[in-house]
């Protein structure tokens, strides 16, 4: 693979969640994978913040920004 193999298996990714999002037919049910996919990015951002700070401390949001 070349340089931007981590770039096409995000576009990839990106498109499978956007193809499979389109076919929910129910708005409800789209309004909590919207959540939950948000809820796991601040989740995710949250872990790498204190995977990187001192001792485990979470840093704060002015020095992580």
């Amino acid at each position: 693979m070349n340089d931007d193999s981590p770039s096409l298996l995000r576009d990839e990714q990106g498109l499978r969640l956007i193809h499979a999002f389109l076919r929910i037919g129910d708005q409800a049910a789209r309004n909590k994978v919207i959540e939950m996919a948000e809820r796991l990015a601040e989740e995710t951002a949250a872990l790498a913040r204190n995977a990187s700070a001192p001792n485990g401390r979470e840093l704060p949001s002015d020095i992580t920004s």
